[in-house]
């Protein structure tokens, strides 16, 4: 399991893929820096079997644990659209009060109730198999 606490392990994750897992064909992941601690990933990832999965994602590593805030993700063969998931727009004032349940459960938002102590989500982690 990689850590993925910084901007900078998510970087250096998010650009070794291609050597890490030889089923990607070719990925255009780029990551756009919009501050200090956070991030947008856009791009696209390649497989064998024409298949396609279009990434964006919007990162935040000033919170903890880091969060991914809004994500879309679309799986293609060739011209044909399998699957969207989606979580749009979320202002970062709001952002604060929400933890993100991982996207295996559709990238549901729960509002942690004011006062209440917030349910820690698993930590921001993934592994290469």
């Amino acid at each position: 399991m990689t850590s993925l606490a910084t901007l900078a392990d998510y970087e250096i994750f998010v650009y070794s893929l291609r050597d890490r897992f030889p089923i990607i064909r070719r990925a255009t992941l780029t990551i756009i820096h919009r501050g200090q601690d956070t991030a947008e990933l856009r791009g696209d990832v390649e497989f064998e079997g024409d298949l396609r999965l279009g990434v964006r994602e919007y990162l935040r590593f000033d919170l903890e644990p880091p969060r991914i805030l809004q994500y879309s993700y679309e799986v293609w063969r060739g011209s044909e659209k399998l699957w969207t998931g989606r979580h749009l727009a979320v202002s970062p004032r709001f952002a604060a009060r929400l933890t993100v349940v991982e996207p295996a459960h559709r990238g549901r938002i729960e509002e942690v109730p004011a006062g209440a102590e917030a349910r820690k989500p698993g930590p921001f982690a993934a592994s290469a198999r």
